[in-house]
């Protein structure tokens, strides 16, 4: 796999950084760990920065990854509230994204801005969104 997640235990939410290229695969293994961890570590709340990664998923690639794998690893292992923050040139995927996971009952929620995405969180800021 050709991705990596730093991950960074606040108080009151997990922080993850990542990295690497955006394909389906990827998020599909990155969306394990990331609930995996949460749940170990009895985190609720998540927030995912993937202002660090590359490519772009196309339209079908978005609603596969949405309506089965998304939607299945969320009701088998945990529903965490996942706030993420990606760049504002993917705006019109992302948006695409966060339509297709709320509709599957996926309590995520995309923005450009960390200050908004942690306060839709509902977290404190630590030293994890700088």
């Amino acid at each position: 796999m050709s991705y990596e997640l730093n991950f960074k235990h606040e108080s009151d939410y997990l922080c993850v950084q990542a990295t690497g290229i955006r394909t389906t695969e990827n998020f599909v293994a990155m969306a394990m760990d990331l609930l995996t961890t949460g749940e170990k570590h009895e985190y609720n709340k998540v927030l995912l920065d993937l202002r660090g990664m590359t490519g772009r998923l196309g339209t079908f690639d978005i609603y596969k990854l949405g309506t089965e794998n998304l939607k299945e690893l969320w009701r088998t292992i945990g529903h965490p509230k996942v706030s993420v923050i990606d760049l504002e040139t993917n705006r019109e995927r992302f948006e695409f994204m966060e339509n297709v996971a709320v509709n599957q009952n996926i309590n995520l929620r995309i923005f450009t801005d960390v200050d908004k995405a942690m306060a839709w969180l509902g977290v404190s800021k630590g030293t994890a969104g700088e």
